[in-house]
């Protein structure tokens, strides 16, 4: 939604309010500590099918289990969303700004070296995303302090390939699995 608004010479309105209510819940999934929660959902993880959302007695509940990559991507979710809504709506993309930087210092001292690649690429991502709305140094230069780790993973020994795959990241420090995200 938030590329489709930087894009668009003329926004829908609908697009800019479903973005701003897509930031409201976002802002309330941050914890004051700044990890994301998992997720709102039935406790049985399954939501009745046959009736429309405003019509679903299912009570939900508050998942506060960690995931690494609800973080990493919250970050860079958040400072995109702080970008498109900068002229459109200044409150709303100053509080998405403060909830992406909040996630991101949480993540901050991480090691990342023994994480997935895939982690990492979000991470970077929410960096240069950060440094794309604030215009801070610091955040372009953890990004590029973090890639040679994704780089280092690369594999482009084109005589070794199997079923033609050269140029694909492995996930793993270890370099024994392939990831599932491209870079």
């Amino acid at each position: 939604m938030a590329e489709n608004l930087l894009a668009s010479g003329s926004p829908d309105p609908r697009a800019i309010e479903e973005l701003q209510r897509t930031v409201d819940w976002m802002l309330a999934m941050l914890d004051p500590r700044g990890t994301v929660w998992n997720s709102v959902k039935p406790p049985d993880d399954w939501s009745p099918t046959d009736k429309r959302p405003d019509k679903d007695p299912t009570q939900r509940v508050l998942d506060k289990s960690y995931n690494l990559n609800y973080q990493t991507t919250y970050v860079a979710g958040m400072a995109h969303a702080a970008r498109a809504l900068k002229s459109i709506d200044p409150e709303r993309s100053a509080k998405a700004l403060a909830a992406a930087r909040k996630a991101r210092d949480y993540l901050a001292a991480r090691d990342w070296n023994d994480q997935s690649t895939a982690e990492i690429g979000n991470f970077i991502w929410g960096n240069l995303e950060l440094y794309r709305v604030a215009g801070e140094t610091s955040f372009l230069d953890r990004a590029v302090s973090l890639a040679p780790i994704i780089l280092d993973r690369q594999f482009l020994d084109p005589s070794k390939a199997q079923d033609g795959i050269c140029g694909d990241f492995f996930d793993d420090p270890q370099r024994t699995v392939f990831g599932n995200r491209q870079y």
